[in-house]
């Protein structure tokens, strides 16, 4: 059985994501709040904002939702099942 350790934080943030990190950031300007920022991966590029290309994809003026579902495919790489991406369209 592996030894358990108790530690006391004032705030604890779950995920090392982009909304972890700046809030970590935001939080640490005060010198007197005790962070804890935890992940579930070893490597912390490991998240949904390192998948995420650090952009939101829409549908531009003159794209038709063919080149809409081939940008999402890309950018993806082939992550994504194609039956999930019906669900959206």
């Amino acid at each position: 059985m592996q030894k358990q350790e108790i530690i006391k934080t004032d705030v604890l943030i779950v995920g090392a994501g982009i909304a972890g990190c700046v809030a970590a950031l935001e939080l640490a300007e005060n010198k007197k709040i005790k962070i804890l920022l935890v992940t579930k991966e070893r490597d912390i590029e490991e998240s949904a904002t390192f998948y995420a290309q650090g952009g939101i994809i829409g549908r531009g003026e003159n794209d038709t939702e063919e080149k809409l579902k081939k940008d999402i495919l890309t950018a993806a790489e082939k992550m994504i099942r194609k039956r999930n991406l019906k669900k959206i369209f």
